[in-house]
């Protein structure tokens, strides 16, 4: 689940990256529509005005358009390293399914180690259904981002193709407002040659006082209409100064908006950055706790095992124990002392069993307290542990009950054997007396009504 919530915020993060970048593409697109008006009002503009003029001021524009371009170019690399970052998270995505795919793994070679015990098994088949709908969950969000990626390259596309249009319309004008100054510097080279043709006319024509005064008035007028010119010109190069100054503010400004911008999203990038290595040592750490627990679980089996086999041992030695009973109760007394040796051992090794019983239960509650940590995923494993748990318990104490009963019951054949052999002797002394030294196990007794001995065999069949 933490997966899956850790991709859907890395795919959230990168949405929006994209967003961000469209906007930003957005306002670039309608910056540079706006430059190229302002490039084709003072185009216009400086048609009207002298060719260096002109000259000067195209290349100030030309030089304002190679800014914006360039900016363009270092947006167009920032969503080109967004891309490539996009890329190493879809890696990072591959790589935190790996480590999902070697703990199912895992999990299977613990599940296929128990197969003797069969309750455990429904869990792992659940975790490995969890582990799949993971894994379809991660494909589907690994197909959302390929699919971002494809609109981010149809984006590009798009955007490519604007850029193409634009820069053709802008050399189209380019070539329109380069014909337009041609135009302008032929009409200005043939008023210079009627000027001058004029000038010698009137050099040529200067007969008379009142054609010079004339001539003199006029040109007093025309200093006047030139001088008055001058200043308009004057007046309006400093509102184009104000203006471009304006603009270069304008342009600083939108710069340094662009640069924050930028900045925002590396340090974003580096957030996610964190966020995946977070998540691949938790992957990591999860992982070294399974292997821990499989482990612990591995030696709990293995002991469960040995107990087995020391409780068919013990059911083997009450049945030789009940089968000797059977074929000789004469000889109770020797028996009695086998009896009590094998009491011993009994108690011994059920004393044993305790302990390891104990240590079992002390390790089955640290791994029931580590489990506890464990993601959500494994709370079903938890339940069947403590199953296990609570039933291996039971059947302790059920063995427990079942060796007192024996006891007991050894204790009542050993009272009715005693009962016998005294009946027994009883008889033969009274019957048939016999010498003390003689061994009963030689002794025959006939008599109508034979005294019937009865056996008694016991059968224990302990279960852990």
């Amino acid at each position: 689940m933490e997966t899956e919530v850790d991709g859907n915020m890395s795919i959230g993060k990168t949405e929006t990256e994209v967003e961000s970048l469209r906007r930003e593409l957005k306002l670039s697109k309608e910056t540079t529509r706006l430059e190229l008006q302002e490039v084709r009002r003072k185009a216009k503009a400086v048609i009207e005005k002298s060719s260096k003029e002109n000259e000067r001021e195209l290349e100030a524009l030309r030089n304002q358009l190679e800014e914006a371009v360039s900016v363009r170019e270092n947006l167009e690399a920032e969503l080109h390293t967004r891309k490539l970052e996009g890329e190493e998270t879809e890696k990072r995505i591959q790589d935190s399914r790996k480590e999902i795919s070697e703990l199912r793994l895992k999990l299977e070679e613990a599940v296929s180690q128990g197969d003797e015990a069969k309750k455990p098994a429904s869990p792992s088949v659940e975790t490995s259904v969890k582990i799949a709908e993971l894994e379809k969950m991660l494909g589907q969000r690994q197909n959302e981002v390929s699919k971002t990626k494809e609109k981010a390259k149809q984006m590009l596309k798009e955007m490519n193709a604007e850029k193409r249009e634009l820069e053709a319309q802008f050399k189209v004008e380019l070539e329109e407002s380069g014909k337009k100054l041609s135009d302008a510097e032929k009409s200005r080279l043939a008023t210079a040659k009627e000027l001058a043709e004029a000038n010698k006319g009137l050099a040529g024509a200067m007969a008379t006082i009142n054609d010079l005064q004339g001539t003199l008035k006029q040109l007093k007028v025309d200093k006047e209409s030139s001088a008055v010119a001058v200043e308009s010109a004057h007046a309006r190069a400093e509102a184009l100064e104000v203006q471009y100054t304006e603009y270069k503010e304008h342009a600083r400004t939108a710069l340094a908006q662009k640069d924050s911008t930028i900045a925002k999203l590396r340090d974003s990038s580096r957030v996610v950055d964190e966020d995946v290595q977070f998540q691949i040592a938790e992957g990591h750490a999860r992982a070294e706790k399974l292997a821990a627990k499989l482990a612990e679980m591995n030696i709990v089996e293995h002991n469960l095992e040995v107990a087995e086999e020391r409780s068919r041992a013990m059911e083997a030695r009450i049945a030789d124990l009940t089968a000797q009973l059977a074929t000789s109760s004469l000889k109770a007394s020797q028996k009695e002392v086998e009896v009590e040796d094998a009491k011993h051992l009994l108690m011994g090794e059920i004393e044993l069993e305790r302990g390891r019983a104990e240590a079992a239960d002390q390790r089955n509650a640290q791994t029931l307290v580590r489990m506890r940590i464990l993601e959500k995923c494994l709370e079903d494993a938890e339940a069947t542990n403590k199953q296990l748990t609570e039933l291996h318990n039971e059947e302790v104490a059920k063995s427990k009950r079942e060796l007192e009963e024996l006891e007991s019951k050894r204790r009542k054949d050993k009272q009715s054997a005693d009962a016998a052999r005294r009946t027994v002797e009883a008889a033969m002394k009274a019957y048939s007396p016999v010498p003390d030294s003689l061994d009963l196990d030689d002794v025959s007794v006939e008599r109508k009504d034979p005294v019937q001995f009865t056996t008694f065999s016991f059968s224990c069949r302990l279960t852990v």
